[in-house]
Formats: C-alpha cells, structure tokens, sequence
C-alpha cells in the first residue's frame, strides 16, 4: 500500500510488491543534498546530479526508515514536466515503485498536464 502524503489530501494506492510505503510530495532545495546518493543510482555524474538537484520538485518514496526512490522533475511549460531523475533501489525494482512516485505526484493534479 502507497500512501499519498498532498498538500490537499492522502489517497492510497495498491502496490502489491512492496509494504506500507510513503509518498513526501516535496523535498525542499536546501534539505536535497541528504538524496544525492540515491539519485547517484540513475545518474552517475556526480557534477550534473549536483548541478540539477536543487531544480524542480524532488519526491521520495520512503517505508519510515529509509528512502527507497526518489524522482526529480523539472517543469517543461506550465503542463508539461522532465524527468530529470528517477531512482529505485535495486531490491524494490521492477515492482511498480518507480511509476508510483511518478501517479503520486500526478495526483494531486490528475488530468491537469502530464509527466
């Protein structure tokens, strides 16, 4: 079960894969820093990771105890968003989480521009 941590509401979503997991809508630019490493897994140049990680929105997707995504996304127009950065660690891949952070950031304004 995912849960969707919005500014307007929580929602939930069925992720059979994995447990209780939070959705963080956003990560503020000064707190980013503490995420570098794990958008190192989809990006392994250090410099550029640095250089767009206080752009945009960051979300992560965490169990309570640690971090296991995160998605950077970097506004394209005013209905349309990057993909800067999307990592999952390597146990949680190929279970949906990825596309979770992704619908969760959606969420709150389902239908209203795309990813």
């Amino acid at each position: 079960m995912l849960r969707y941590k919005t500014s307007e509401n929580i929602c939930e979503s069925e992720v059979t894969h994995v447990n209780t997991i939070e959705l963080i809508e956003v990560v503020l630019p000064h707190e980013r820093m503490a995420y570098r490493d794990i958008l190192l897994l989809a990006d392994d140049w250090e410099e550029e990771v640095e250089r767009y990680i206080r752009e945009g929105e960051l979300y992560i997707a965490a169990d309570g105890q640690r971090v296991l995504g995160a998605c950077l996304m970097i506004p394209a127009s005013p209905d349309e968003a990057e993909i800067k950065n999307i990592a999952v660690l390597p146990e949680y891949r190929g279970k949906g989480l990825g596309k979770e952070i992704i619908r969760g950031k959606r969420h709150p304004r389902a239908g209203h521009g795309r990813v």
